[in-house]
């Protein structure tokens, strides 16, 4: 924090974002990038734990992806409504949501880890158990054609 976020004022996930920023500088350490990745997996198993996407995009949430998961009767998201949002970005009213969507599908493209579920090129999708690392189910989705 000090070698790269020192002058960020904390509050409101400043300093987090600041350290996801700089991750990649050649001097950051290996532990601290470690706690940022952590951090990153976290964030994306739920946009609820995303402070600053959670902020953001509360209007957006309710408007466009109130489906998607059922945030008042206690149900854990596992990702719904990160993946709503991003299929639905050019909806998106609050230029703030658009960022912070746009930062998440970054991340997603930086470390394949935080995106919610995969393909696993059979035509289904490889659900990510995120304690472990590693896929431990497989969800169906729609089966590729078959040549006949």
């Amino acid at each position: 924090v000090k070698a790269y976020c020192s002058n960020t004022p904390h509050g409101e996930a400043r300093v987090i974002r600041c350290l996801q920023d700089n991750q990649d500088q050649k001097d950051f350490s290996k532990e601290c990038k470690a706690e940022v990745k952590a951090f990153e997996l976290g964030q994306s198993s739920d946009y609820r734990l995303n402070y600053r996407l959670n902020k953001a995009c509360t209007t957006d949430v309710d408007l466009l992806c109130s489906l998607a998961c059922k945030k008042d009767e206690g149900q854990v998201c596992a990702g719904t409504v990160l993946r709503c949002l991003i299929d639905k970005r050019d909806l998106i009213k609050d230029d703030a949501c658009k960022q912070e969507v746009f930062y998440f599908q970054k991340m997603e493209v930086t470390d394949y880890r935080n995106d919610v579920i995969l393909p696993d090129g059979r035509g289904k999708a490889l659900r990510l158990d995120r304690a472990r690392g590693w896929p431990h189910s497989r969800v169906p989705a729609q089966e590729p054609p078959t040549a006949e």
